[in-house]
């Protein structure tokens, strides 16, 4: 027998005894028992919520880490090739500036030019946009979650940023590759004979002026690339050493 059916068992007979003072006692008691099993149950369920926030919690910190983690690498591998890129641009450019005669600028740059450079595929923010749309950011440390909104917001910018450079790269490549030939595995015409034709009747003047403008622009690239996306990597290693013990 139930504490409940106790208490029924009292009420019956303390009525049938008339003993209302009683009666009320235990009423009372009966009342009280029932807030408190309606209150422990709420307490209990609280405490099932916070479990199960804390679990989900801990798994978007932990993808997140994973996130900032990967973050790091691909732009430590980014940085690295954009340096070496940058150092063999201005090889080239002095190749170029050293030339004494259009002739030998030409040679040059039949057989040296490329326009190759890494791009940058793009951060790793999957967690994050995620718990953006979900409206999973209000469970994380309201500290961190500012800190993380302003992180991906500076790395939203920056791709956005790069991508535009990138386009407009493109555009100045196309612009010489639209008049002049590169010396590039895929190149249709091989035979060399026909290139003597291609290159023969160039327009030095012409050339001088897309090569100044791919330079400046693949230069340009390079020195905004590589501050502003060390600028990225400093943020993502602060954030992984203070918030993430990494």
């Amino acid at each position: 027998m139930n504490m409940f059916r106790i208490f029924r068992s009292l009420r019956i007979s303390l009525l049938g005894h008339n003993k209302i003072g009683k009666y009320l006692k235990y009423a009372f008691g009966e009342v009280i028992l029932v807030v408190i099993g309606i209150l422990l149950a709420l307490q209990i369920n609280t405490w099932n919520e916070e479990r199960k926030i804390s679990k989900e919690r801990n798994q978007f910190m932990q993808s997140i880490k994973e996130d900032l983690i990967a973050d790091t690498l691909d732009l430590n591998e980014t940085l690295g090739q954009w340096n070496i890129q940058l150092a063999e641009l201005n090889t080239f450019k002095q190749q170029v500036n050293s030339t004494k005669t259009i002739d030998s600028l030409i040679f040059l740059v039949r057989y040296e030019f490329s326009p190759y450079f890494s791009s940058f595929s793009g951060f790793n923010d999957n967690t994050y946009r995620s718990m953006l749309n979900t409206g999973k950011l209000s469970i994380l440390h309201p500290e961190l979650r500012k800190v993380l909104q302003a992180h991906y917001h500076q790395q939203l910018d920056t791709k956005e940023w790069h991508d535009n450079q990138i386009e407009l790269y493109q555009t100045v490549v196309r612009t010489y590759t639209d008049q002049f030939p590169m010396n590039i595995d895929a190149k249709f015409i091989r035979n060399q004979a026909l290139e003597d034709i291609i290159w023969k009747d160039i327009n030095p003047r012409q050339l001088l002026l897309v090569l100044n403008s791919w330079g400046t622009r693949k230069s340009f690239y390079y020195q905004t690339h590589i501050p502003r996306f060390e600028d990225r990597l400093q943020e993502t290693a602060y954030i992984l050493k203070t918030y993430f013990n990494k």
